[in-house]
């Protein structure tokens, strides 16, 4: 049994020391539209535990700011005002509420349609889209042509160009899973005045040759065992951790990956990831060449396999498999 008395947690009789954080801890809202999911962040003998939807929010000013039971800000009008919550609070300014407010088809549409799924792999995302309606892969930019020529001008920049290009040598693990996707990065490169050549390197050199980051530019597979952004970003992108090869680190980052873990509704979750995703393409903290698909194919006389709906490398029950035959 536990009971929250003031700020410490008493189990049978032993108080725990408490401390609470908003998340962020200053938010600056600009247009009459913007809105910001704060969380309220409790720290329990060392154990962290989401307190969001368990605590009061109050706005110091109302009429510049308000903010719902779940933490929501959302502007009134120009001016600043304080977010309370338990006994942490936030900084929020508001500005611009009364210029018009335009809507952008990526900064608005997009999200709705990743949301939904629409510009996913399976879907208006895939190479040839869907019905005659194709997406980018995950939304990033609708104009793949538009960076290219960003890329070029930033070569040409730095005194490269058509008749002068950026040799390079691009490693991968001799495996077909590897050495395929690189062939693409190569070709895609060639796009913007960098020529790469493939140097391919065996299973038993290839992991401590990423281990030692030796290398200029590498290809490298990034496997989930689980559909879940909390072992992608965990895995390969937190500070410190030892899959991220690239020692990719960007504290704002690490927040934000642990704002999305302790975000129980699925629709905030997904909008906090997007943040995280759109980061990590800005940084270039691992850029993602492309996303596979995988499928189970089974013959109709195996019987007893379930195939995990988020994953296709677990829950493979193999003792409860039978061949009808």
């Amino acid at each position: 049994m536990r009971l929250l008395v003031g700020q410490a947690i008493v189990f049978c009789g032993l108080s725990l020391a408490q401390t609470q954080t908003i998340l962020p801890t200053q938010v600056d809202l600009q247009g009459p539209e913007a809105t910001h999911q704060l969380l309220l962040q409790a720290t329990i003998d060392g154990r962290q535990d989401d307190q969001t939807r368990t605590v009061k929010w109050t706005s110091s000013n109302p009429s510049v700011a308000t903010v719902d039971a779940e933490g929501v800000v959302k502007p009134i009008s120009d001016g600043t005002t304080v977010i309370t919550a338990g006994k942490a609070q936030a900084q929020v300014r508001v500005s611009k509420t009364k210029s018009p407010f335009t809507w952008s088809f990526r900064n608005d549409v997009i999200p709705v349609l990743t949301k939904a799924g629409c510009n996913q792999g399976a879907c208006h995302g895939a190479l040839a889209g869907k019905n005659g309606f194709k997406l980018t892969l995950r939304g990033y930019d609708p104009d793949v042509e538009k960076n290219r020529d960003a890329a070029r001008e930033i070569m040409k920049k730095l005194g490269y160009g058509p008749d002068k290009r950026l040799a390079v040598t691009v490693a991968a693990r001799n495996v077909t899973a590897f050495r395929d996707p690189a062939v693409i990065l190569i070709d895609q490169l060639k796009q913007i005045y960098i020529d790469g050549t493939l140097n391919l390197i065996d299973t038993t050199q290839w992991y401590p040759t990423v281990m030692r980051k030796d290398y200029a530019i590498a290809f490298t597979v990034t496997e989930t065992a689980l559909d879940d952004p909390d072992q992608m970003f965990y895995e390969n992108y937190y500070c410190g951790s030892d899959r991220n090869y690239t020692g990719y680190c960007n504290k704002d980052v690490d927040k934000l990956i642990d704002q999305q873990s302790a975000e129980p509704e699925p629709a905030k979750r997904k909008q906090i990831v997007w943040q995280i995703e759109r980061a990590l393409v800005e940084d270039g903290g691992r850029p993602i060449i492309f996303h596979p698909r995988q499928v189970t194919c089974t013959y109709p006389y195996v019987k007893g396999i379930t195939v995990g709906v988020n994953s296709p490398y677990n829950q493979w029950r193999m003792e409860d498999a039978w061949l009808d035959r």
